[in-house]
C-alpha cells in the first residue's frame, strides 16, 4: 500500500512584512515615561520632564516637580 505524502495548506499570514515594520515604527515613536521618582518637588529637572512610578506621574513644570495619582477606572 502506498503512503500518500500529507501537506498542510497554505495559509497566507495574517499581517505583511510592511504591516509589522508599521506597527514597530510606531510603538517606536510613542514616548515612555522613564521609571524614576524625583526625591521631592525641588528636586532637579528640566522644563517638560516627565517619569513615573507605580503610583504616581510626574512632571516638572514651573521649576517644580508636579505628580498625579495613577489609577484604573
Amino acid at each position: 500500500m502506498a503512503s500518500i505524502a500529507r501537506r498542510s495548506p497554505k495559509l497566507p499570514p495574517a499581517h505583511s512584512p510592511q504591516d509589522v515594520r508599521d506597527a514597530v515604527a510606531t510603538l517606536e515613536d510613542r514616548p515612555r515615561a522613564p521609571e524614576k521618582t524625583p526625591v521631592s518637588s525641588n528636586a532637579d529637572g528640566y522644563e517638560g520632564e516627565f517619569c513615573s512610578d507605580g503610583d504616581y506621574f510626574y512632571v516638572f513644570r514651573g521649576g517644580q516637580w508636579k505628580r498625579a495619582a495613577l489609577s484604573t477606572f
